[in-house]
């Protein structure tokens, strides 16, 4: 709200304001500020009678309004805000109108309203244009729009930002102080520190401490550290911590920072005895924020990062559960009207889509595919511009056609499948050998474009994802995210950025993570044209997987696994003989590559062979064997199932149950029968 003494700079500036004016005006300040709205009300309506023409009492009635209907009528204020921008000259929807000091109060009560809708690309075209003009404006204000700028970075993941407005804040604005023009803005310090995306998803100077109000200093302190977390700066983001802990020790937001901290540096035993389940204080709707749901959310990840995913899951149902719950006690919006009858500040708090992401994670994880695919379809609602997102529920197409490879290097158990059957007796017994002993077969479906766990499907998730990637900006580190020291000569920071196209649901990323993000989804792509018969396209894909620089030896392995087969299957077997080398394998690592940066580091599941780099030089020269046999060279794939089976037996590496069919086949095409016999005689006990 204006102060009494600033109405002459209003439209009717060629009349200053009268006793009675500034009376009015004073008394209703401070029935405001007791939440006596309609006593402010009544006394602003006199104040706009005697003053009809003057923006900020019309502006300030909007706001007091706005505050009696429980911040429910956000069509009705936003067409305010609209109103009086006009008559100020200026347009809310392009910042680049706001010149002068006066608007400015207008256009952040819209950036408030824009962050409480999660509409932050827009948030930050405003903010920033204010702060073009801080010097000129009312110390509460800029602080407040400081503030509000500093998460909004927070929010569009970039931390580096956040860091230069805080150290503004610190150096700049709160240790000297700046002499502006004030007003009543729409939004109230609350502390918004306790995320709730969970996977989602933490010894500074404060300059002259002493001139930094107490409850400034834990939001800064909060800040800092969130910042730091987004950047994997764990060291710094502890020395905040501490700080922060003697400032503020038992409040629940620096709780959850702590647990957040120990979440990021891998110790999940000890976050997850930071978390107390909190009672609920029924403040939902003047929060917009419940710590039950964040509590629950938050327990769930670090379950799911300790490898236990069905209790992630208990928690991350309970944790919807509980936001539905809250959500409920809303009436339901009119036709065309989604926000209205809902307060302002639990508009953006429907983490609905997050939960079931995070949800469908786990069940993937869980090997509960299908379900998994049904929490990641209903996610892609909102977020259907996260590649992350695509590939996950490609993933779920790719585990509903082929759950785990484990069964084909259990060689014992699966040695009565190799003979289907005998025929007559004694000498005279015929062995009947069964024509395959794998079930690799794809069930086409009709049409791609339906949403179900199918390949075709996972196929076109993953062109999504593909196309999505491409559209992002990748820095070269986290540091690029804004980190060049740039200010102008009054100390103020840059804070230009350029956004991504994509809006991402996962937070911010190392540069590894987006190149080893766009490998899995190549590979993927190879795999699944190559189930379902489109060699030529797996074919391209893999040879694409290969040129990728940064290539781990994981997805190394597949690319020369993938060209191989399709190579083979186009009938250039000559072609496939390169990629089958042994020398082709380097080290592998003990976790999926697309699964390194999403989940904490989690072990590697034992559904998935090789789990060893001899392991899959044995895979690659189990291959190599195969093309030599369809070239007609015996000699050379008996010499090397020969090698194979030796490797097995002294050194205990793991062999796929298809290495006995094809020394069974070798032998049989080189006419040494008494050999196919014993092999079967040592495989096959049962028909000795």
């Amino acid at each position: 709200m204006a102060d009494a003494e600033n109405y002459d700079a209003g439209s009717e500036n060629s009349s200053q304001a009268s006793e009675q004016e500034k009376a009015w005006a004073l008394g209703a300040q401070a029935e405001f500020e007791k939440q006596n709205y309609s006593v402010a009300i009544q006394l602003l309506s006199k104040l706009e009678s005697s003053r009809p023409q003057d923006p900020k009492v019309i502006h300030n009635k909007a706001i007091v309004n706005c505050f009696k209907a429980g911040l429910t009528n956000i069509f009705q204020f936003r067409k305010a805000l609209t109103s009086i921008a006009k008559q100020l000259q200026c347009n809310l929807e392009d910042p680049k109108t706001l010149v002068d000091v006066d608007q400015c109060y207008v256009f952040y009560n819209e950036a408030v309203t824009l962050y409480c809708l999660r509409q932050y690309p827009k948030t930050l075209q405003i903010l920033t244009k204010i702060f073009s003009l801080v010097e000129q404006l009312d110390e509460s204000l800029a602080r407040q729009v400081c503030f509000l700028l500093a998460e909004v970075y927070l929010r569009l993941n970039f931390p580096v930002k956040t860091l230069k407005m805080v150290h503004f804040m610190e150096t700049s604005l709160l240790s000297h102080g700046a002499k502006l023009k004030s007003t009543l803005p729409l939004e109230r310090e609350r502390d918004k520190e306790k995320d709730c995306d969970g996977k989602e998803d933490l010894k500074s100077s404060f300059g002259d401490e002493l001139l930094i109000p107490p409850g400034v200093r834990i939001r800064l302190q909060r800040l800092k550290i969130r910042a730091h977390l987004s950047l994997s700066k764990i060291e710094e983001a502890e020395r905040e911590l501490a700080l922060l802990s003697e400032i503020d020790p038992e409040n629940a937001a620096t709780l959850f920072l702590k647990s957040k901290t120990l979440f990021v540096k891998g110790n999940y035993a000890a976050s997850l005895k930071q978390f107390r389940l909190p009672e609920d204080d029924g403040l939902f709707k003047e929060r917009g924020e419940s710590d039950v749901v964040m509590y629950h959310n938050n327990t769930g990840c670090v379950y799911h990062a300790m490898g236990k995913y069905h209790l992630a899951c208990l928690h991350f149902q309970k944790s919807l559960n509980k936001s539905s719950e809250l959500l409920a006690e809303f009436p339901k919006p009119a036709t065309g009207d989604p926000i209205c009858n809902r307060p302002l500040v639990t508009i953006g708090s429907n983490y609905k889509y997050e939960l079931l992401y995070n949800m469908g994670v786990s069940l993937l994880y869980a090997r509960k595919p299908a379900d998994a695919f049904d929490c990641l379809i209903e996610t892609v609602q909102l977020h259907h511009r996260d590649p992350l997102i695509w590939l996950r529920l490609a993933e779920c197409c790719i585990q509903v056609h082929k759950p785990e490879n484990r069964k084909d290097f259990l060689l014992t158990e699966r040695q009565r499948e190799i003979v289907k059957a005998t025929a007559g007796f004694g000498s005279h017994r015929k062995v009947v050998m069964s024509s395959r002993i794998s079930n690799d077969d794809c069930k086409s479906s009709e049409n791609a474009a339906i949403p179900v766990p199918t390949l075709e499907f996972g196929t076109l998730a993953l062109r999504n994802a593909e196309l999505l990637l491409n559209k992002l900006t990748i820095p070269n580190s986290t540091e690029d995210l804004g980190s060049k020291d740039e200010s102008d000569s009054k100390g103020k920071p840059d804070l230009n950025v350029t956004l991504s196209e994509v809006s991402t649901l996962s937070k911010l990323r190392k540069p590894e993570f987006y190149r080893s993000l766009k490998n899995t989804i190549i590979a993927d792509t190879s795999y699944a044209a190559l189930c379902l018969g489109d060699y030529l396209t797996s074919l391209y894909k893999a040879e694409e997987l290969l040129t990728q620089p940064h290539l781990s030896g994981n997805h190394k392995l597949l690319g020369h696994l993938y060209a191989a087969e399709s190579l083979v299957l186009l009938n250039r077997i000559n072609e496939a003989v390169p990629h089958l080398h042994p020398e082709n394998v380097t080290k592998l690592s003990n976790f999926s590559p697309s699964e390194s940066e999403t989940t904490q580091y989690l072990p590697h599941t034992s559904d998935w062979f090789p789990l060893s780099t001899q392991t899959a030089k044995v895979v690659l020269q189990y291959n190599l064997s195969t093309v030599y046999a369809m070239r007609g060279e015996y000699e050379k794939a008996g010499e090397l199932v020969r090698q194979l089976w030796n490797a097995s037996k002294s050194h205990g590496i793991d062999v796929p149950i298809q290495v006995v069919t094809l020394a069974l086949y070798v032998e049989l095409q080189l006419g040494r029968t008494e050999i196919a016999r014993n092999i079967i005689k040592q495989h096959c006990p049962q028909y000795r």
